[in-house]
């Protein structure tokens, strides 16, 4: 069995575990979540995931993480050995080199642009609003779909049939 600790820079990940909770709480108030990817042995992969309705875009988490490494970072390459680098799924990622052959390896998820599903309270609201126009027969049906599909039984049927 190979012995886990005989790999390059793997004492590093005790160094790199100091700086996770303080880029996490970085990132909180940017709208992003940080999250640990990998093993930690050569790098520390650091992926930020969009958390609130109001996160900023990429850049600016990684203008932020790279500040934090800046005391740590290797004099002689100041700027990302790559990055911004487009990945699947809309990801950008940036490596950001530190002392002693170290590294951030930040991976940033795109933010989404779809509003999200409208919920069970929002579906009656609005069937409620269109009982002048949809009535009878048509709106106890749209309420009750709308009972089943969300697995609501709180009176939304009565609420939109008015």
């Amino acid at each position: 069995m190979a012995d886990p600790f005989n790999k390059p820079h793997g004492y590093l990940a005790a160094a790199y575990c100091q700086l996770v909770p303080v880029a996490q709480e970085i990132a909180r108030p940017l709208g992003y979540a940080i999250a640990v990817h990998g093993s930690m042995h050569n790098d520390l992969d650091l992926v930020a995931v969009p958390w609130s309705d109001d996160a900023v875009p990429a850049h600016e988490v990684y203008e932020a993480i790279a500040k934090l490494c800046s005391p740590y970072a290797d004099e002689s390459r100041r700027r990302p050995i790559y990055g911004p680098e487009k990945k699947p799924h809309g990801r950008v990622a940036w490596i950001i080199p530190l002392m002693g052959g170290a590294g951030v390896d930040l991976s940033v998820l795109p933010r989404s642009t779809r509003k999200l599903p409208l919920t069970p309270v929002e579906i009656a609201q609005l069937a409620a609003r269109w009982d002048g126009e949809i009535h009878g027969p048509l709106a106890q049906f749209m309420a009750r779909e709308t009972e089943r599909i969300f697995g609501i039984h709180d009176g939304t049927a009565e609420v939109a049939c008015g």
